[in-house]
């Protein structure tokens, strides 16, 4: 649980949740669903998202961080991830809501 707070404590700070305090709080989106990219929300949830630990200069501890073309590769490969992810949006991800909430049965 505590994992989600800080997610969703993340997520209103960068502004796609609004938490709402009083006897019927919670949280609700604080923007259309339909502007909900969700590789902008991946990259603000994870700020530091990489495939492989050492695709960030703070671990240079490898011997051949410098001249290695894999991290290269591994970089253009998560920026590619996260544009396909920006193609769909929160919107898009519930166009079947029915379906859904039948298979988790509600």
């Amino acid at each position: 649980m505590t994992h989600l707070n800080k997610v969703a404590q993340t997520l209103a700070e960068t502004g796609y949740l609004q938490t709402v305090r009083g006897r019927f709080g919670g949280l609700r989106l604080a923007r259309p669903a339909e502007a909900i990219r969700l590789g902008q929300v991946v990259l603000a949830t994870e700020p530091d998202f990489q495939i492989a630990p050492c695709m960030s200069p703070t671990n240079a501890e490898c011997p051949i961080y410098g001249p290695c073309v894999l991290r290269e590769a591994l970089d253009q490969a998560t920026q590619a991830f996260v544009r396909e992810l920006d193609r769909w949006t929160l919107s898009d991800l519930v166009k079947h809501r029915r379906k859904l909430l039948t298979a988790i049965g509600s």
